[in-house]
């Protein structure tokens, strides 16, 4: 009897410890999935997104959001931009969606010949770049510009250009530092 008791209690403490391992995996799987393939961590560099974004702000990029869903306009959105052999990444506001036309004239926004009224951003734009010229957009093209429009290298760049949307990495989802600044953009 007493072997069975003995047999029985290190039964329980083997399949306690078993499941205490089984979920470490599951609770570490789940952390890699989700640092992975759900968001990402980024650092503003620049003044180009300011006020909204300050250089070094740090921010978590929702990487999935798009997969599920469509950019829309407003949206803050995480870029890799290819230059020659090296990857840049840049934070900026989508303004243009796809098949529409830009162009800016008198520092107002034009989407499809008619005034954005409604932009986040209320400042002049004295650097309208190619854009003083209409820019059609491409069925998978988006037209961005930086919160900080006269100090930003967007979609008003020769260099920059319009976005395709497998360069856009994810949407801005959360502000983690600075701490005073911690929550929703």
């Amino acid at each position: 009897m007493i072997e069975f008791k003995k047999q029985v209690t290190e039964n329980r403490i083997v399949t306690t410890v078993a499941k205490w391992i089984a979920d470490i995996i599951v609770v570490v799987f789940l952390a890699y999935f989700i640092v992975n393939y759900t968001c990402e961590r980024y650092s503003i560099v620049g003044h180009s997104m300011e006020p909204n974004f300050e250089n070094g702000d740090v921010v978590l990029v929702n990487k999935i959001e798009y997969h599920l869903s469509k950019p829309k306009r407003y949206d803050t959105v995480a870029i890799e931009a290819k230059e020659g052999s090296s990857v840049e990444y840049h934070i900026k506001r989508i303004v243009g969606l796809p098949g529409e036309t830009v162009q800016i004239k008198n520092s107002i926004i034009y989407i499809n010949d008619q005034p954005l009224n409604d932009d986040v951003i209320d400042a002049d734009i004295y650097n309208v770049g190619i854009a003083d010229n209409k820019i059609e957009l491409g069925k998978d093209e988006y037209f961005v510009l930086g919160d900080n429009r006269n100090n930003s290298d967007d979609s008003r760049s020769q260099s920059f250009g319009n976005v395709k949307i497998d360069n856009i990495i994810g949407s801005v989802w959360f502000r983690v530092l600075p701490f005073e600044k911690f929550g929703k953009p």
